[in-house]
């Protein structure tokens, strides 16, 4: 076959469209003839597109915009990362400054001196020793079948007040509230606020820990006075000695309040 007809088949087998006869034909023509096989192998070669000097400042253009556009939008994120960064450290900072708290231990005489209010009394550490085995304090806590903290009643919380040597209608904001086998019992007097914390940890229906807080009643509390005794020692009949094993503790700063209380003593 002449070179005019193989050289009509050769862009459709350069372009895999060939019927298999043509195909043939033309690998059978390429084995001896060297022009047309030049011709094919030019054909099958990829084209090569030379860009004219205004393609190429175009294109190096756009490379340059869009390396702009990348650093700008790597930039963007590093500055959020280190913002957000930056916010965490500084809350983090702030929180331990002002909720997490380091507290420093202190002596009886100068809890005395400093902030006698924190001193445990009788009333308050016979309340602790028998809070537990109260009849409705044991029907408050056997009725709850959640989790959740719970208010105490009224009635229930006059009776606690009055047990701890209170006259509740004095008191401002008084409220106690349960959660699990631990009692938190709050209310405000002369200026001070008071929290104390019964807790049965293993729920014998006796107190394990006895805990007093005191404060000044301000918004931003810096300082903050603490008494805690062991729940064996509430029923010692030597008063000096259970003097002697309570540990106070002062903080500089605002306490992590472990509850929020809201409910106020009715008039």
């Amino acid at each position: 076959m002449n070179c005019h007809v193989i050289g009509d088949l050769l862009p459709l087998c350069a372009d895999g469209v060939a019927t298999p006869e043509s195909q043939k034909l033309v690998e059978e023509h390429l084995l001896h003839c060297s022009s047309c096989r030049a011709l094919y192998a030019e054909m099958c070669a990829p084209m090569k597109v030379q860009a004219t000097a205004q393609e190429l400042d175009y294109m190096a253009a756009v490379k340059r915009q869009n390396r702009r556009f990348f650093l700008q939008l790597y930039g963007s994120l590093l500055a959020v990362i280190l913002l957000l960064t930056a916010g965490w450290f500084v809350r983090e900072i702030f929180r331990n400054q002002g909720w997490h708290y380091a507290p420093e231990p202190i002596s009886r005489e100068i809890a005395l001196q400093e902030m006698p209010q924190v001193l445990l009394t009788d009333e308050e550490i016979t309340l602790a020793g028998q809070i537990f085995s109260l009849p409705e304090m044991q029907q408050f806590f056997a009725a709850r079948l959640t989790d959740n903290p719970a208010a105490l009643p009224a009635p229930l919380l006059t009776e606690l007040l009055t047990l701890a040597g209170k006259n509740p209608q004095n008191l401002a904001g008084a409220a106690a509230t349960a959660y699990r086998s631990t009692l938190w019992l709050e209310y405000r007097e002369d200026g001070f606020r008071y929290i104390l914390e019964f807790i049965d940890a293993d729920q014998t229906g006796y107190t394990d820990l006895f805990r007093k807080t005191v404060c000044r009643d301000e918004e931003n509390v810096r300082l903050v006075y603490t008494a805690e005794i062991n729940g064996a020692l509430l029923t010692s009949s030597n008063k000096a000695e259970t003097d002697l094993l309570v540990c106070y503790e002062k903080t500089e700063g605002k306490r992590d309040w472990s509850v929020s209380f809201s409910n106020e003593m009715p008039k």
